[in-house]
């Protein structure tokens, strides 16, 4: 028997239950989501998420030909940071702006339903896997070196090396969402560090975080942070 006459006729819309989906791909997708979330991409396999969605397994193939086209869709628009249109102000600004890089990109990795770690150990696999997640990736790094390399020039950052600076930069963010991840599943070496509120586990308030630490190395006073912040907030960056 071939593939093609395994496969149903068309995409089917309707549960194993007999029940129908008014929008199946984006069930398929939240159910995923979740998956993910919980036993990470290596440890979710299709069968799981075809018998947790409530479909034949032939169906969901129907709608996403492998697990990565999958994780493709879910990452559709994650990582936005790299795409942050230029503002005005921003030359003016350049720790402002570096402040809602980090805070924006840590958010959306806090946000995917896998640890950007995974991520990488998934794309290193093999293949041009999840390719637009990470040219958009390339993006943000080349945006964090023109921003640092302006403020440098302007006097309102210290670096000695703008590339390695940016690199030390992300990397603080990529740090910042693996503890959030790690902190979602039960494994936080640093909960005495919180007083227990959701306010201070939130994804928002890891993202803030990261952007705090990642200024830190660059700002010539360490006191411009919280005024970066608030102008960062002020110029709409953080939304």
């Amino acid at each position: 028997m071939t593939d093609e006459t395994m496969k149903p006729k068309r995409r089917s819309r309707v549960h194993r239950d007999g029940s129908k989906s008014a929008d199946f791909e984006s069930e398929i997708v939240e159910v995923a989501t979740r998956l993910f979330g919980e036993k990470g991409y290596a440890g979710t396999t299709m069968t799981a998420i075809a018998k947790a969605v409530g479909i034949d397994q032939s169906s969901l193939y129907y709608w996403f030909p492998s697990k990565d086209a999958l994780l493709d869709r879910i990452l559709c628009g994650s990582n936005a940071a790299g795409s942050f249109d230029v503002a005005e102000g921003e030359d003016a600004d350049a720790s402002a702006y570096l402040y809602a890089l980090a805070y924006r990109d840590t958010l959306n990795l806090c946000r995917m339903p896998i640890d950007y770690f995974e991520l990488e150990l998934a794309a290193s696999k093999g293949g041009a896997r999840f390719k637009s997640f990470f040219a958009s990736y390339e993006q943000l790094v080349q945006r964090v070196h023109e921003v640092i390399a302006r403020g440098v020039a302007s006097g309102q950052l210290v670096s000695d090396d703008p590339w390695m600076s940016s690199l030390s930069f992300l990397v603080v963010n990529e740090g910042v969402q693996h503890r959030y991840h790690q902190m979602k599943k039960g494994f936080d070496p640093f909960h005495d560090l919180f007083d227990g509120s959701f306010e201070t586990r939130s994804a928002e308030a890891y993202a803030h975080l990261a952007a705090r630490d990642g200024l830190s190395m660059l700002v010539v006073d360490l006191a411009s942070i919280g005024q970066a912040r608030e102008r960062a907030q002020a110029h709409g960056w953080l939304a």
